[in-house]
């Protein structure tokens, strides 16, 4: 099993490589793949499923699909990588807020 895993997250990276240069019908391809693989989570129930991953309340079972694709999608990979530095950035905004600004 986890060398099919392998092989399939390799396959998938290759063709997410160049993403963002590809051609319509490329990127067309690509998304029926990553939509329609069975098993595999959507990008857009990866980025519903971001504050759950961080705040480590989802099931096993989800946690392994997300984490299949966050090594398979740069792009989730990178919106991840913003989606924590947001939520550092307020979690210090609320921790040391100016001394300027009314309590109320």
């Amino acid at each position: 099993m986890k060398i099919l895993r392998t092989l399939i997250l390799g396959m998938m990276n290759r063709m997410l490589a160049n993403y963002a240069t590809a051609s319509p019908i490329k990127k067309w391809m690509i998304s029926m793949f990553m939509h329609h693989f069975p098993g595999q989570i959507t990008c857009e129930e990866f980025g519903d499923l971001m504050s759950d991953y961080l705040d480590d309340t989802m099931t096993s079972q989800v946690a392994r699909k997300f984490e299949f694709h966050l090594q398979a999608c740069p792009m989730c990979r990178d919106h991840l990588t913003g989606y924590r530095l947001a939520v550092k950035l307020a979690r210090a905004a609320l921790r040391d807020p100016p001394a300027d600004i009314p309590a109320e």
